[in-house]
């Protein structure tokens, strides 16, 4: 339960496993802070997800907690820190299981069970990472902290293949189950020792699934053939050839049209590009009730807001701002911040 509680502020945060050894990490032994005692307590709390057993012996001396007591500890004080910030802030809810973000998990899910390479195609702000990050979190909780889901954010910075293959084997290696005779995947290494690396750490995590974000991005590097002799759509589409891992990739829909465009057979006769997933009021009203909001003036301003441009994160974000300028959100509130 308490890892559980752990994860969930980590997904609701933003906050990865080494962060929250930062702000856990005990002082009253006199532990300091630096970068070997850091990666120690970071993986003993990595240990503990994975096993709740470990560390139940005695401490060495009569006075001295087990580990793993040390470590519930300092996760529930860190808890409790959190929860009361998060009351004094916008006491913003958790996951909202909207149809959209239920579409989306499931057609993530597809790629993992099928593992075959699927764009999601849905407008911007519809609630796409928030979705893949809750079935992040719901496969850690139900599988282990090394559950083989792992998401990659696309961006103008790492959209070169050997970036791409960097980020993508540090992942797989950061889930911890592989073999000792693996090495820490590094700028050092070359595409083609990125590629095996990434092929031999796959096989201690069969049946995973790669999430890329903002997957928009890669449709404009179909058919652009990089130094290494090949091209990044090309590259990822042979992982899923020899079944190391599905992937999803979290898009606007552009990568198989600028395929098709392109007349790149390789990639269009692989991929598969489920329907657009759009909102519906029903999901404005889901937002809305997790918020605490009511009334019909409220809902006529949700429901335009809200199916316009941007979505439920420009919904999301004019709720904030009532709350940070009022203290409460009412169509009067929102209409201030419509104007602004």
């Amino acid at each position: 339960a308490l890892k559980n509680r752990a994860l969930d502020r980590m997904a609701l945060s933003g906050i990865s496993l080494l962060q929250l050894a930062i702000e856990t990490m005990p002082q009253d032994d006199g532990m300091r802070r630096n970068n070997n005692t850091v990666e120690t307590w970071t993986a003993c709390i990595e240990e503990w997800m994975k096993d709740g057993h470990k560390f139940r012996e005695p401490g060495r001396y009569f006075n001295q907690q087990p580990l793993a007591e040390k470590i519930e500890a300092q996760i529930e004080e860190w808890l409790d820190t959190q929860d009361n910030e998060q009351n004094n802030k916008f006491g913003e809810p958790r996951f909202v299981s909207t149809s959209v973000a239920t579409n989306i998990i499931e057609k993530i899910h597809k790629a993992r069970v099928m593992q075959d390479l699927i764009e999601i195609p849905s407008p911007s702000g519809h609630g796409k990472i928030s979705a893949s990050a809750h079935y992040q979190l719901q496969c850690s909780k139900s599988e282990g902290f090394d559950a083989p889901v792992w998401i990659i954010t696309l961006r103008e910075t790492n959209l070169t293949l050997k970036i791409l293959l960097l980020e993508m084997a540090r992942a797989i290696y950061a889930s911890g189950k592989s073999s000792d005779h693996v090495i820490e995947p590094d700028e050092k290494m070359e595409v083609d020792m990125l590629e095996k690396s990434i092929e031999r750490m796959a096989t201690y995590h069969r049946g995973g699934v790669f999430i890329f974000d903002e997957a928009n991005h890669l449709g404009r590097f179909i058919g652009i053939t990089r130094s290494s002799g090949g091209t990044i759509a090309n590259t990822l589409r042979t992982f899923v050839d020899r079944k190391l891992f599905g992937i999803a990739l979290l898009s606007n829909g552009e990568m198989l049209q600028r395929a098709r465009e392109l007349k790149s057979i390789q990639i269009t006769s692989r991929i598969t590009c489920e329907k657009p997933i759009k909102l519906t009021e029903n999901d404005i009203l889901l937002i809305m009730q997790s918020w605490g909001v009511s009334g019909k003036k409220e809902l006529d301003w949700c429901l335009k807001m809200g199916m316009g441009e941007g979505g439920l994160r420009t919904l999301v974000k004019a709720f904030k701002n009532s709350l940070y300028d009022f203290g409460k959100i009412n169509h009067d509130s929102l209409m201030f911040y419509k104007k602004a």
